[in-house]
């Protein structure tokens, strides 16, 4: 799976710089959201993804 960055808030007044893959979720403590990294980058097509994917569906 792909390594993505993704700088997010984890509180209205602390932005950190977090390593997260496609099967992470990532929670925006802030506004008390949760959400899988993977359905933010759903519409990249690039190797990674397509690796992810196609991974995700020999999986079920």
């Amino acid at each position: 799976m792909a390594l993505h960055q993704a700088q997010y808030p984890i509180s209205e007044a602390d932005w950190r710089r977090a390593h997260s893959f496609l099967g992470d979720r990532i929670s925006f403590d802030c506004v008390g959201l949760s959400v899988a990294l993977a359905d933010l980058y759903h519409r990249i097509n690039n190797a990674g993804m397509r690796d992810y994917q196609q991974q995700q569906q020999q999986a079920q």
